[in-house]
């Protein structure tokens, strides 16, 4: 997947999630990308452009992580609410 230079990470993130076809899976894009941000905290230092590049690509994800944790977990509240009904 090739992405345009003035993509910031988080919409390559969002991309990436659209392209591997789990944009509407919460669980599977928080295990993706949380095994993805622990791979690239051990990436040498060759395969990104910069050290601003990595510290960006793990805030991204770290971000869009935290953003999929509170909507999975506000969707199990409200699974739970239904079922108490």
């Amino acid at each position: 997947m090739k992405f345009s230079k003035n993509v910031t990470q988080c919409d390559k993130v969002l991309q990436l999630a659209a392209a591997l076809g789990i944009s509407r899976e919460l669980a599977a894009q928080i295990i993706i990308f949380t095994t993805n941000a622990r791979c690239s905290q051990h990436i040498a230092p060759k395969t990104l452009q910069s050290d601003q590049q990595r510290h960006d690509l793990l805030m991204a994800l770290s971000t869009h992580l935290e953003d999929l944790e509170e909507q999975l977990e506000e969707e199990e509240e409200k699974e739970d609410e239904e079922k108490d009904k």
